[in-house]
């Protein structure tokens, strides 16, 4: 998404870097340029990591300000169904043409006093020539 990018560039390199090395996320390269790292670049992230990085999101467990946790929480799109509450970010991966395509969705469902942290990969498919 463009704006990610423009507040990647706005960040730098160097911030960038140290704010992945503290949050201990994946495998925390940003070759590949600093707005397309997470795109087209280097990084990568398990199913595993990322659970443990969203439950530590959740729970506000980051080595962030609890405000600057708190404001991510509120932007993560929300879905209710019935008395459950879903918060979860979506992405896409590869939608160009002839390349596979990888769609995931990571985030955690509420019910009272219960939370359930997920990363779910949907499958791989191929884009139409």
């Amino acid at each position: 998404m463009p704006v990610y990018q423009e507040i990647a560039r706005r960040i730098g390199a160097e911030r960038m870097q140290k704010y992945l090395d503290l949050l201990e996320y994946g495998n925390r390269d940003i070759g590949g340029g600093i707005d397309q790292f997470w795109l087209t670049g280097n990084l990568r992230i398990d199913p595993i990591q990322q659970v443990d990085f969203v439950d530590r999101l959740r729970r506000s467990a980051l080595p962030v300000s609890k405000r600057s946790q708190e404001l991510v929480r509120d932007i993560l799109p929300v879905t209710k169904s019935g008395d459950s509450i879903i918060r979860a970010k979506s992405g896409l991966l590869g939608a160009e043409v002839g390349k596979p395509t990888l769609g995931w969705l990571v985030g955690w469902a509420e019910k009272g006093n219960t939370s359930t942290v997920f990363a779910l990969k949907p499958g791989c498919s191929r884009a139409a020539p």
